[in-house]
């Protein structure tokens, strides 16, 4: 009961945190984003990369490099798709999914969200 009180209050301290730090930078966290106009005169946020977090962070930085998290979300290419997409097959229950290249890119052909067959384009993979 006590544990479930503590855990509970350090997550409202958190949520208060995060809320005051969006209301008053525009972002959370505050570091990884930066702001500027839009042309209807909207602050949009946009991502500053990994090097501007190592500048003042550069012990976590480089524990988060070594480690699967740096690769977790890469862009699909030749050196981070490791699977076979030359028209392999999987299938599971009622639906065949097929992976091949078209153009130089990823695809796979398996069920949508409608339920149908369709083509998808694998953008990124995890590590």
């Amino acid at each position: 009961m006590r544990t479930t009180a503590i855990v509970t209050g350090g997550l409202i301290l958190l949520a208060a945190a995060a809320l005051a730090a969006w209301r008053y930078f525009g972002a959370w966290p505050p570091a990884l984003m930066r702001s500027s106009q839009t042309s209807d005169g909207e602050r949009a946020a946009t991502y500053v990369g990994v090097q501007t977090c190592a500048g003042c962070h550069p012990q976590e930085h480089a524990r988060w490099a070594s480690s699967d998290h740096a690769r977790a979300m890469q862009v699909a290419n030749e050196a981070t798709v490791l699977g076979d997409f030359a028209d392999r097959r999987f299938a599971y229950g009622a639906v065949t999914s097929t992976f091949s290249r078209r153009e130089g890119r990823f695809m796979v052909r398996t069920d949508g969200p409608d339920g149908k067959l369709a083509d998808f384009e694998i953008k990124y993979t995890f590590a």
